[in-house]
């Protein structure tokens, strides 16, 4: 079973546990499969589509006498745990821009992005990078 005080504070799993308390009409230990993505925006996380099949994919039981369209208590807190890792992602990716950000104004001079996009991990081409900076700036 996940330890969720692993992942997230304690306030959040107080809020979790109240939110759960809300959806889980009849007190089953299940929510409808629907309910999952309110509940995960009632904690101000915003699933992209992707997000949220592959949350139901990783939530699907092999055990045949579980409830289909449900989600138990223990997979919506996975899913809550992974998008509290998410978010601790995003504040790492920011982190790294500010080696870039020497002054700490908050800005990465354009040709240093440039050159980011252009050369390193999955790289851009010039045209992709110049339409993501065309939109950047709109």
């Amino acid at each position: 079973m996940l330890n969720l005080k692993n992942y997230v504070k304690q306030e959040l799993i107080d809020v979790c546990l109240l939110l759960w308390k809300k959806f889980d009409k009849g007190n089953t230990g299940y929510i409808d499969e629907k309910d999952l993505v309110t509940m995960l925006r009632l904690l101000d996380y915003n699933p992209t589509e992707k997000e949220i099949i592959e949350m139901k994919e990783m939530l699907k039981s092999d055990d045949p006498k579980a409830p289909q369209d449900k989600i138990s208590k223990e997979g919506f807190f996975a899913c809550v745990a992974r998008k509290e890792r998410d978010t601790d992602s995003i504040e790492e990716f920011l982190n790294c821009f500010k080696i870039f950000d020497p002054n700490n104004t908050g800005m990465i001079e354009e040709k240093t992005l440039r050159y980011i996009m252009c050369n390193m991990g999955d790289a851009l081409t010039t045209d992709e990078t110049d339409n993501l900076m065309k939109e950047a700036t709109n």
